[in-house]
């Protein structure tokens, strides 16, 4: 009980420490016009032009085929059941239980 009673204390802390920060760094994301040096980075190995207005039709057809993207990669952890083994000759697990094996009970 006082360990739980630490740990959320610790949890209350940390997400009090954050508040600030995160805080502004949502502020400066969401009305700022200017980007930092990982964005421009990130947006030149990418090919992105981060002056391009993008339209809605573009902007739907990017967010479906991304949708679709994350639906793929859901049934592809799903079928791991159905494989015989894995590389390491492991039997395949169950989807409810954890692959960290320190987590497993």
């Amino acid at each position: 009980m006082v360990d739980d009673i630490r740990q959320y204390a610790i949890f209350l802390l940390v997400l009090t420490g954050i508040v600030v920060p995160l805080g502004t760094w949502l502020a400066r994301t969401f009305t700022g016009v200017s980007h930092t040096g990982v964005e421009r980075v990130t947006y030149k190995i990418l090919g992105i032009d981060s002056e391009e207005k993008m339209p809605w039709k573009r902007h739907g057809l990017v967010l479906v085929l991304a949708n679709a993207a994350m639906v793929l990669g859901y049934f592809a952890l799903r079928i791991q059941d159905l494989l015989r083994s894995t590389r390491w000759g492991e039997a395949p697990k169950p989807p409810t239980l954890p692959s960290i094996p320190h987590l497993r009970s």
